[in-house]
């Protein structure tokens, strides 16, 4: 398996641009209602949401001014479209879905979203209207379901992701917010290296993550979630290419300066992966 196109595709697995991972987390931070969602709201104990919800609410003004730093362009949030909520009073539920569609002069996505949430309280009672009382939620279970395609400079894919996610310690007694889960997901991918060659593959990648820290502070600043995220995980990648079919394996590390350090079990090769946008980085060898 060539080590470049193997971080390509777990760069994509977790960029927020490319509704990786980190996609995920910012949709599990939000709180939902018949109006819209709400990013970052269900973590944040200082000021009001990070950004634009479905419904068109003003971004939220921080210490300096808007928020713009958690507003990332190209991740669609705050433009969705077709945007449906129900409540299951049985389940606890929360279900959310919709469609973002973005394009610019580098970069286009189409995805459509399928959510879930259940919002629970200190005492494990389900928070029924979590935009009213968010200081109420201490525990968040969420399940997200995303497919569709982007298509970059280095990167075009169409994809198929859940994650399952758990998370707690979001009450105001702890620091940190602790997120346990899985990741899963397919795809078609074609994939320019740094050589100029283009490759065409399959995938098939799993991540699952224990005790992954986020710190609460993220939400009082005006930096992205994926500048407070850090702990390390273990993930399985398979890749099909011209009918043969190769895994790997290797540790993922959330660093908590916006990037993760990839290794690999098999390889020697070392890479830093940009949790905003995907951008790959070789850092060498062992």
């Amino acid at each position: 398996m060539d080590a470049e196109m193997a971080s390509q595709i777990i760069a994509q697995s977790l960029a927020d641009d490319t509704d990786g991972l980190m996609a995920n987390i910012y949709d599990a931070s939000s709180t939902v209602s018949d109006n819209g969602m709400e990013t970052g709201d269900a973590f944040n104990r200082h000021q009001s949401s990070m950004m634009k919800s479905a419904s068109g609410d003003e971004i939220a003004q921080g210490p300096n001014g808007p928020r713009y730093g958690h507003d990332n362009p190209n991740s669609g949030r705050g433009g969705e479209r077709n945007f449906t909520h129900t409540y299951n009073q049985e389940t606890g539920e929360h279900n959310v879905t919709f469609e973002r569609n973005l394009e610019n002069e580098r970069f286009s996505k189409s995805m459509t979203g399928d959510l879930t949430y259940i919002y629970t309280d200190l005492d494990g009672t389900f928070v029924v209207f979590p935009r009213i009382n968010r200081d109420s939620i201490a525990y968040i279970s969420y399940v997200g379901k995303r497919e569709g395609f982007h298509e970059g400079p280095v990167r075009s894919s169409t994809f198929n992701r859940s994650d399952s996610l758990s998370f707690s310690g979001i009450d105001s007694t702890s620091t940190d917010i602790v997120v346990n889960g899985t990741h899963v997901g397919t795809g078609e991918n074609t994939i320019t290296l740094s050589d100029g060659t283009i490759h065409e593959a399959s995938h098939d990648v799993y991540f699952s993550f224990t005790d992954l820290s986020l710190a609460k502070s993220i939400f009082a600043s005006e930096e992205g979630i994926e500048n407070g995220v850090t702990g390390t995980f273990e993930y399985d990648l398979e890749v099909t290419q011209d009918g043969e079919t190769s895994t790997t394996q290797g540790t993922i590390e959330f660093t908590g300066d916006g990037t993760a350090l990839l290794d690999f079990k098999n390889l020697p090769d070392l890479f830093r992966i940009a949790l905003k946008d995907g951008k790959v980085e070789r850092r060498g060898r062992k």
